[in-house]
């Protein structure tokens, strides 16, 4: 019996979300609980800090250096022995992920990995990887005024820059920051002034810090030299969907 069966509380450990052009990457585990089901790579967090264990497992997992943004997900796993006892427990934080360096390969705990479309994951899912691709794909949210209850602007206190925040009639809180406000309201007084351009794309990048403005955050909304067509194409087929 390993050491992560029976615990008397629940062990924390962290997962490692990592999207690119719409797939999410699973790895087939290769241990209990779950062997053999597709899931989000990850493991146990010791005795370091949450971020610290993505990026150690990352590593250790698939081969590669991931830089975490934030927490997306939570999820609660209990596996119950035949008696009724609590044989596994643990508690699961889901971190996006940006991928920094090498290309995943699965390794010891992991049986197989692939790159799996978020509307067609494989059938074989841990429960845990199947509520988070279910929030994944709930990912279009569409605002209109008569959804939001108010919306606040100003800076938090005890900081220095803005957000704007909107409140929405079933609870639902948006939050945007400053500099993403700001980009926005260009890119829309540009389309709405400009004689000729009526299509923007903003896309987000991370600035390492010697390229990028000293006190700028390393995540920025940049304006991409695109085809104005094909971003038309894109807005019609999102609010298709």
């Amino acid at each position: 019996m390993s050491d992560r069966e029976y615990p008397s509380r629940p062990i924390v450990a962290v997962g490692i979300v990592i999207i690119r052009d719409g797939r999410v990457l699973l790895v087939k585990r290769a241990h209990d609980p779950g062997r053999g089901t597709w899931a989000i790579p990850g493991g146990v967090v010791e005795g370091e800090s949450l971020q610290e264990a993505v990026r150690r497992e990352a590593l250790e997992e698939l081969g590669v250096k991931v830089a975490p943004r934030f927490p997306i997900w939570v999820s609660e796993v209990i596996q119950r022995d035949e008696g009724g006892r609590r044989r596994y427990h643990y508690v699961i934080v889901d971190f996006l992920c940006d991928l920094v360096e090498g290309n995943p390969s699965p390794r010891d705990d992991a049986l197989d990995l692939g790159w799996f479309n978020i509307e067609k994951p494989p059938d074989k899912l841990t429960e845990s990887t199947r509520e988070l691709i279910g929030v994944l794909s709930r990912r279009i949210l569409i605002v209109r005024n008569s959804d939001v209850r108010e919306v606040l602007v100003g800076a938090p206190e005890g900081h220095l820059h803005k957000r704007t925040v909107f409140v929405l009639n079933d609870g639902m809180k948006i939050v945007l920051q400053e500099a993403t406000m700001e980009n926005v309201a260009r890119a829309i007084v540009n389309v709405e002034m400009h004689p000729f351009r009526k299509y923007i794309l903003l896309k987000g990048r991370r600035i390492s810090k010697r390229e990028r403005k000293r006190g700028y955050d390393e995540y920025q909304l940049l304006e991409e030299e695109v085809d104005e067509e094909d971003v038309k194409r894109r807005i019609s087929k999102v609010l298709c969907e």
